[in-house]
């Protein structure tokens, strides 16, 4: 039975923070019609998505005109006065794919809910009412106009927010953000905006994501953490986002200089841009969640002075856990850096005078960590082109059938390749640990393996700070268990398990969502880019749990080192 304890602890350990991790995508119940009037309801608000999204409705066409002419209707049954601007746009945005610049007509309908404080500070809440020629939009985003509508009716039920709030339903998101541009290069009507909230969607499901702010964002999230229910958003994604030049609703606005949040869900993208994107199809626990941040972030920042919400200096902020934001500013990012750096120099200071580190060990532990990080790349890169090539066939693509098709196989069955292709990376990883354990000491490979993380945390301290968190807390934490188990008087192995624990817990709650979110948005023909990232976690997990079950015994082997040196190796 002892023999089997340890395993236990390291399957139960996993199994935990795992869960943890996951507790993020738990979203909350929709509410029924019968709420409360001054209630966020997704069943009230589906009613709305029915409506909009009744069929394809792609800018200047009939349907389109429908939609628009119910976004009106619904807000003067309300009792608000709903304007319509008309114009002619020439945008010069770039985004990912070249797409633009664009030029047409856009009408826009926007309606003002008189604030009760007669401050000149308004809140902009903004979603588009354009679809693709793919689908109906139903998520993308006859949701983000379901919410608006929905939101300023409950507000309308209860107490009137001090500042003024503008509810803009943009057109022609689709067709190169000519509606919001439109509205941003207005200077009379942008004049009096302090805050603008951008509602988008990418995929049918899942929890809404903050992923995108304005710069100068410290005192901004705070005030997002502040007021929102289950807040989920992560620092990384902006740098993301600015590295792929992309573009939502949000980028005139910020052009503009005008300071906000730019949220999305993202899930269910086989449904995002074609015909599946039904309001059947549309999650009512995330029309929920996306309504809940609306309603709360427009009481909040409707009645708070809106000029401190823009600052001169950035974030780093993540969700760890259902609940629970870790937030801080961006300059710290350097400072955590040099704690990283002294933490790994102790540890290797203390591991050499213990004996239980070598210098030559180190380098080869160094090299074996690279390998691993490179063979890693190597199968998710293999099998993002196998799957390109050989499984889709693109070119036997002809019809929009065959690119539905196509989309709904990209993500669907690339479930199954990327998992696979991760699976094959963690084994990959593991028997060359254990390959390379037999003449390298298992502490110099995990201090091998440490030095890759912390020369990749002073690189993204310097280029990406916002995105140096997820390389610097588990190394704090995993070097903090390292020099625990290094200290005098103890035993090898007689602290693995916290070793094991802390470098777990930190390389599971961090790297889960940055997974997640890379592959939903990348898809398996960038897979390559998340398995090879998630191999670096993957192989401080490993080594850990190697070091918690080691053996404090020479088994005859020759580490790299002194000849004297016994070899601590993995229990068989």
């Amino acid at each position: 039975m002892k023999s089997l304890l340890k395993p236990a602890l390291i399957v139960a350990v996993i199994a935990l923070f795992s869960l943890l991790s996951l507790s993020i995508f738990v979203l909350p119940k929709a509410k029924p019609a019968t709420a409360g009037a001054s209630e966020f309801s997704a069943e009230r608000a589906i009613k709305h998505v029915e409506a909009i999204a009744k069929s394809v409705h792609p800018i200047g066409s009939p349907e389109q005109k429908a939609a628009g002419n119910y976004i009106i209707g619904t807000l003067s049954a309300m009792g608000l006065e709903p304007e319509i601007q008309k114009g002619r746009v020439e945008n010069d945005e770039e985004g990912i794919l070249g797409l633009v610049p664009y030029s047409g007509d856009a009408e826009n309908i926007y309606a003002r809910l008189e604030g009760s404080g007669n401050t000149d500070q308004t809140v902009l809440m903004l979603a588009h009412y354009d679809s693709t020629l793919g689908g109906p939009g139903a998520a993308d985003d006859a949701s983000g106009c379901a919410v608006l509508l929905e939101t300023a009716r409950a507000l309308l039920s209860g107490d009137t927010p001090e500042n003024d709030i503008v509810f803009l339903f943009a057109d022609g998101e689709e067709a190169g953000l000519l509606g919001s541009t439109l509205f941003a290069q207005d200077e009379e009507l942008i004049e009096d905006i302090s805050l603008v909230i951008n509602i988008e969607a990418m995929g049918s499901r899942g929890p809404s994501v903050l992923f995108e702010t304005s710069v100068g964002n410290s005192r901004l999230i705070q005030e997002f953490k502040k007021a929102a229910p289950d807040p989920v958003g992560y620092s990384f994604t902006s740098d993301a986002y600015k590295m792929v030049k992309n573009i939502t609703d949000f980028t005139p606005f910020l052009d503009a200089g005008k300071c906000g949040l730019n949220f999305a869900n993202v899930g269910g993208t086989e449904t995002y841009h074609f015909p599946q994107d039904t309001p059947e199809n549309l999650s009512r626990q995330t029309l929920q969640h996306q309504g809940n941040y609306a309603l709360s972030l427009a009481r909040h920042f409707g009645n708070i002075t809106l000029n401190c919400t823009k600052s001169g200096s950035d974030a780093v902020y993540f969700t760890l856990i259902k609940g629970l934001m870790v937030l801080y500013p961006a300059e710290r990012t350097f400072l955590l850096t040099v704690l990283v750096l002294l933490l790994f120099a102790g540890a290797i200071v203390l591991g050499l005078s213990r004996q239980r580190l070598t210098p030559k060990g180190m380098v080869a532990g160094f090299l074996v960590s690279l390998l691993t990080f490179v063979a890693a790349a190597a199968i998710g890169i293999a099998a993002q082109i196998l799957f390109s090539k050989i499984y889709l066939k693109l070119e036997n693509i002809r019809t929009i059938s065959d690119l539905v098709r196509m989309k709904r196989t990209i993500i669907l069955d690339g479930r199954v390749w990327f998992a696979v292709s991760l699976l094959l990376s963690f084994v990959l990883i593991y028997i060359l640990q254990r390959l390379f354990s037999r003449k390298i000491k298992m502490y110099d490979l995990y201090a091998g393996n440490c030095v890759t993380w912390v020369i990749l945390a002073v690189l993204s301290a310097f280029a990406f700070p916002g995105t140096g968190y997820i390389i610097l807390w588990p190394m704090m934490l995993s070097l903090t268990g390292m020099l625990i188990e290094l200290l005098p008087g103890k035993k090898a192995g007689s602290n693995g398990l916290v070793v094991f624990t802390l470098s777990t817990a930190a390389c599971i709650l961090i790297y889960v969502p940055v997974g997640y979110l890379l592959f939903q948005a990348l898809m398996m023909l960038g897979a390559g880019i998340p398995i090879a990232l998630l191999s670096l976690p993957a192989g401080l997990v490993l080594l850990s749990s190697s070091i918690f079950v080691i053996k404090d015994k020479t088994e005859g082997r020759k580490p790299y080192g002194s000849p004297s040196e016994g070899s601590y190796n993995v229990s068989r």
